[in-house]
């Protein structure tokens, strides 16, 4: 799915946030193109880029949504707490990907990219199947702006 310009008028949490991993996902492509163009130094530039991006998504979810949806939700407790601990896996796997490329090793970062590729791809159709639409379903529409807003403001 191609992720939409930053113009675009969000009506859901699911949809911003969403399109938000439509457009990690296509900068994770352009590093790929970068490392397989043999141009490590920029992708090494770009990755650390969409890795900080990453990471505010996660800040995100983690400081603002889980908590807002654990609050209303009593029972989301476990599984949001899963999804953080997916979050720590990503966040080394990223570590272990900036670290192959500091080092132009492009097979270990291959390797790395094709295991955290994976885990974001699962981690992201529960988020956005599940987690999202109850987050819709639960919080406030001054609350979904204000993460929307926190999305654009990036």
């Amino acid at each position: 799915m191609t992720a939409r310009p930053a113009s675009t008028v969000f009506v859901s949490l699911t949809d911003a946030m969403s399109n938000d991993h439509d457009r990690l996902d296509a900068r994770f492509d352009d590093v790929r193109a970068l490392v397989e163009a043999g141009d490590i130094e920029r992708a090494a530039r770009a990755f650390a880029d969409v890795r900080a991006d990453l990471i505010a998504h996660i800040r995100i979810e983690e400081d603002i949504l889980f908590p807002a949806l654990v609050a209303r939700l009593r029972t989301l407790a476990v599984p949001t707490a899963v999804m953080c601990r997916e979050h720590d896996q990503l966040a080394v796997g990223l570590d272990r990907m900036a670290d192959a490329l500091a080092h132009a090793d492009v097979a270990g970062f291959a390797a790395l990219d094709r295991k955290v590729c994976a885990l974001i791809s699962a981690h992201n159709l529960k988020e956005e199947r599940i987690l999202y639409p109850m987050l819709d379903r639960a919080l406030t529409g001054d609350e979904t702006e204000r993460v929307i807003a926190s999305l654009a403001a990036r």
